[in-house]
């Protein structure tokens, strides 16, 4: 509210940092696409193991950076609340 974020029709509108991030989050999703329409489309990546092996290696180099604090996580590796109790 302090912002009056609800006053602007389109608070991204002209962010030429938005459009490019935008950009080229489609492209990459599309290169992803088109990566397994040419393995025989989404059944056979998921026949194959291809598509779990892909997911697994991702999430291993993301869990790592953000056990080693080259990928923050706002909360978790950073500021955390120190008073927070383990769960």
């Amino acid at each position: 509210e302090e912002s009056n974020l609800h006053r602007v029709a389109d608070p991204a509108a002209g962010s030429g940092l938005v459009d490019t991030e935008t950009t080229q989050l489609a492209e990459l999703a599309w290169a992803e696409v088109q990566a397994i329409e040419a393995e025989g489309g989404m059944l056979a990546v998921l026949r194959t193991g291809a598509f779990h092996a892909q997911v697994t290696a991702t999430a291993k180099k993301r869990l790592e950076a953000i056990a080693k604090r080259r990928e923050p996580v706002t909360g978790v590796s950073e500021f955390p609340n120190i008073l927070e109790g383990s769960v």
